[in-house]
């Protein structure tokens, strides 16, 4: 059951396609990363916004790896 049964679509294209979204995904959480540091958000008073801005790029990744999962599939 899933991606590793034979005929599940589980081809070169998915796995292109799988990748690219994972590479995506930790390219999301980099930048996310980089301007939080950039920015200074994470001075006093202010690292609830730079955890939720943190939370905003990590979602963004989880959604990207869950479509590529759908997609291969």
């Amino acid at each position: 059951m899933g991606a590793f049964d034979a005929g599940s679509g589980l081809n070169a294209a998915g796995l292109r396609v799988a990748f690219i979204a994972i590479i995506l995904a930790v390219a999301l959480g980099w930048l996310g990363w980089v301007l939080v540091r950039t920015t200074k958000l994470t001075t006093k008073g202010r690292l609830s916004e730079s955890v939720l801005f943190m939370s905003v790029f990590q979602a963004l990744a989880v959604v990207a790896i869950l479509a590529a999962l759908i997609f291969v599939m």
